[in-house]
């Protein structure tokens, strides 16, 4: 999927200020989110268009459950 493919699904954009990657490239990067519920979000990396992630976060704790998607999965998971 591209850019405008997860934007048309309704991800937000979030620019992030990564100083190590303006040093490399003079662009501060960004990632793009869509929240299932309060625990549970799809988000992909501006380099890793290709790879979106769920993240699920862990009960009583502060990590995640972090699962790749398919672009099948991704699809069905935003129509919920």
């Amino acid at each position: 999927m591209n850019y405008s493919d997860y934007i048309k699904l309704g991800f937000k954009r979030h620019d992030t200020d990564d100083a190590v990657e303006f040093n490399q490239t003079g662009y501060g990067g960004f990632y793009l989110s869509f929240d299932l519920n309060s625990k549970a979000s799809i988000q992909v990396c501006y380099g890793e268009l290709n790879k979106p992630k769920l993240y699920v976060k862990k009960r009583k704790e502060d990590s995640c459950y972090i699962t790749q998607l398919t672009d099948e999965q991704l699809i069905n998971l935003t129509k919920i």
